[in-house]
């Protein structure tokens, strides 16, 4: 057996954004991913599917695993012919303990890389609005733990305060009180800005900025707890000015995106750029099914109708693997919702019709009146695809084929580690995809989880199973986007 290696990888600080481009594609080659408490949920939604994941997380004094076991283990797992990334929170150098780790690696005979994170320190101040260093309040940056090896040694505040510049105390919280007396003792301003950051980058990051002698009493107030940094030094002061997270519309708001894969990224990173923490959590897949020989006959009919974005993906597919050019193809083309149109028109082709409205009913009642009797109206969708399409077309008397090009098919995930997190919303673009989030969840109800569907039929489908439901205005992703915000705005 060839042996394995073992990247030890800076997740950042929270922010899923955050990850460096070679800590991704090191996490997307891993067999075993073993992570720590820190590391957010965005980080961990990017772990394959096919890798093993391992939670060795430390809070305070609530250990998983003991630090020795840890270092053990990834020298064993990677001696076994295991590739396995050490997911760290920050960077991993930086208090994270990761030199302890290499050095069993080393001692092991283990291969080993280190991939830096972006430092918590520094990334978390910046989301706040607090610039780490600045040319009018301080020249140089400080970064202190208040948890050593010898847990009674008590931090000489005075050489501390005489380093000048920005104070940061990393896994202080519960050393508030004793950190600003202790530099108020040791002859720091009372008036001295300071700030405890919790949680940082995340959409629950909670800000609690004042002055040294008031600082304790503002963290309690605002219900400061840990995971915090705490800062001091004149540049808190611009927290204030420079804050820009919580400007953002879905600033604070966490939703779960459950579109196929290959759909997922888009939605999310729109939300992202809002302001949204989005974990793409894809529910179920799309496969290709041997639909040839009705394919093959596109010639022959006169329209041909896409229910979805997916829908039209699948067919193209299927005229790839024919080899039949488009520009032989006479139909006309009709579409339910812009986010189909927009598919249709990536591929070059202009939809004669698009429903307004995401349901069966309505779309039938536009075809209706399109398609004429001697023509032949096409079908192109999933196996599962509702009868509501198809039988109110039979009862307008339309000529209709409908053809199942791909069959769509449940993706297990770890949906009950993303629900004990607490999301705001989660998003179903089709009634498939919340039947498979369903029977992928340890949850037999879901009664108060809200949820915000892209239409009435995929609304019908969430209600079943107990979901508080919101629906988009129209049937695309655009406008799931702006009732995300609108609902953000009314809670605010």
């Amino acid at each position: 057996m060839s042996a394995g290696k073992v990247w030890l990888v800076g997740a950042g600080p929270g922010d899923r954004g955050l990850l460096t481009l070679k800590g991704s594609s090191v996490l997307a080659k891993a067999d075993i991913v073993a992570y720590d408490a820190l590391v957010g949920l965005g980080v961990l939604s990017m772990i394959p599917s096919s890798a093993e994941k391992i939670n060795v997380g430390k809070r305070s004094s609530n250990h998983t695993m003991p630090q020795e076991d840890i270092s053990e283990m990834l020298a064993r797992l990677a001696l076994e012919g295991k590739n396995v990334v050490r997911l760290k929170g920050g960077d991993p150098f930086l208090f994270g303990r990761g030199g302890e780790e290499l050095e069993t690696l080393a001692k092991a005979g283990v291969a080993f890389e280190a991939v830096p994170g972006v430092p918590s320190p520094i990334a978390i101040a910046a989301y706040a609005g607090i610039p780490a260093t600045h040319r009018d309040f301080a020249s140089s940056l400080h970064i202190i733990t208040a948890h050593t090896k010898e847990p009674d040694k008590e931090l000489d505040y005075k050489s501390i305060l005489a380093l000048g510049g920005t104070l940061v105390f990393m896994m202080g919280l519960s050393d508030l009180e004793a950190i600003a007396t202790g530099l108020i003792n040791a002859g720091a301003d009372p008036k001295t800005p300071a700030a405890v950051i919790c949680e940082g980058t995340m959409p629950s990051q909670l800000n609690a900025v004042s002055d040294l002698e008031g600082i304790v009493e503002q963290a309690k107030r605002m219900g400061a707890k840990a995971p915090a940094i705490i800062y001091v030094g004149g540049v808190c002061s611009l927290a204030g000015k420079l804050g820009w997270r919580e400007a953002l519309p879905l600033s604070g708001v966490r939703a779960i995106v459950t579109r196929a894969s290959a759909n997922a990224s888009s939605l999310a990173e729109a939300l992202r750029d809002l302001g949204c923490e989005s974990i793409e959590l894809p529910s179920i897949k799309a496969e290709l099914l041997p639909s040839g020989s009705l394919i093959a006959g596109i010639a022959n009919y006169d329209w041909i109708a896409l229910t979805s974005p997916t829908g039209v993906e699948m067919l193209f597919r299927h005229l790839d693997a024919l080899g039949i050019d488009i520009r032989g193809v006479k139909a006309k083309f009709a579409s339910i919702g812009k986010s189909t149109q927009a598919a249709l028109r990536r591929y070059g082709i202009l939809s004669e019709y698009t429903a307004s409205e995401s349901n069966g009913a309505a779309f039938a009642e536009g075809l209706s009146e399109l398609v004429k009797p001697n023509q032949t109206l096409a079908i192109a969708r999933a196996r599962e695809g509702s009868s509501e399409l198809t039988e109110a077309l039979a009862q307008k008397g339309v000529n209709y084929i409908d053809i199942a090009t791909y069959e769509t098919l449940h993706v297990g995930s770890d949906v009950g580690m993303y629900l004990e997190a607490g999301f705001d919303y989660i998003l179903f673009s089709s009634g498939s995809a919340v039947e498979s989030f369903a029977a992928s969840s340890p949850q037999k109800s879901f009664e108060g989880i809200k949820a915000l569907c892209i239409g009435p039929t995929t609304a019908k489908t969430a209600l079943g199973y107990g979901f508080s439901v919101e629906v988009s205005n129209e049937a695309s992703i655009a406008s799931m986007v702006e009732k995300l915000v609108s609902l953000a705005a009314s809670r605010r």
